[in-house]
C-alpha cells in the first residue's frame, strides 16, 4: 500500500505548513514545548487569551474548521486534508496544544 501524498495533498501539506510558519504565536514556543497534557504553559502570558488569539488568527485565514464548506469560512477539506492539517499544526505545540485550543473553543517537523 502507498501511503505518499497525492500531488494535491502535498500541495495542501505545504500550505499549512507556509500558515502555521508565518502565523503561529513563535513567542509562546518555548514554553509550550515544556507543556504536558492538562497543563499548558504560556509563561507570563494569559493562556486563554492567547488561545482566542490562535483561533481568530485560524479562523481569519479560513483555518479554523478545516472541513467547513468555504462559504461558511471553512476550506471544504477532505478527510485526508483535515488529518494532514491537524499534524501539521499539533506539530509545533504553538500552533494547537489540545489544552490550550479547548480553552479558547470560540512545524516543524
Amino acid at each position: 500500500m502507498d501511503f505518499s501524498d497525492s500531488p494535491k495533498e502535498a500541495a495542501f501539506r505545504a500550505e499549512v505548513r507556509a500558515f502555521v510558519d508565518a502565523q503561529a504565536p513563535q513567542y509562546l514556543q518555548g514554553h509550550l514545548e515544556r507543556s504536558g497534557f492538562g497543563n499548558t504553559n504560556t509563561g507570563d502570558y494569559d493562556g486563554l487569551e492567547e488561545a482566542k488569539k490562535w483561533q481568530k488568527t485560524k479562523a481569519e485565514h479560513g483555518w479554523a474548521c478545516l472541513m467547513w464548506p468555504q462559504a461558511y469560512g471553512g476550506r471544504g477539506a477532505s478527510p485526508i486534508e483535515m488529518l494532514s492539517g491537524r499534524r501539521k499544526k499539533a506539530c509545533m505545540r504553538s500552533c494547537r496544544p489540545r489544552s490550550l485550543s479547548d480553552k479558547a473553543c470560540a512545524h516543524r517537523r
